[in-house]
């Protein structure tokens, strides 16, 4: 039964074996969504389909200065002032991987 397992994911695993910076289990992707799983009764539906989208695009944003190291708070802070200085700055100045350079990063 574990060698026709293996079989059915064989791409997978191949690639899995190819890439040092693939994880095989996916326990971070599952750490990262249990705060969304604890925090749901708390805001239940956002509100609307708009409140959800919002909210999914804000957690994504804080995975991902998490992963970078990058303080969450003062990221924020930063792309709030950008926004505030020129309200049509390009979308993807803001990204997180954008501010690496800025002395955001968490003190380890």
């Amino acid at each position: 039964m574990a060698l026709a397992y293996l079989n059915k994911r064989r791409d997978g695993f191949r690639n899995f074996l190819k890439s040092p910076r693939l994880c095989l289990g996916n326990n971070l992707s599952e750490r990262h969504l249990r705060k969304v799983v604890v925090g749901r009764k708390t805001y239940m539906f956002c509100g609307s389909e708009e409140g959800a989208r919002r909210a999914a695009v804000i957690y994504s944003i804080i995975g991902i200065c998490e992963l970078l190291g990058i303080d969450v708070y003062k990221y924020f802070a930063e792309a709030m002032r950008m926004i505030s200085v020129n309200r049509a700055v390009d979308a993807k100045l803001l990204l997180p991987h954008r501010f690496m350079h800025l002395a955001i990063v968490k003190a380890e």
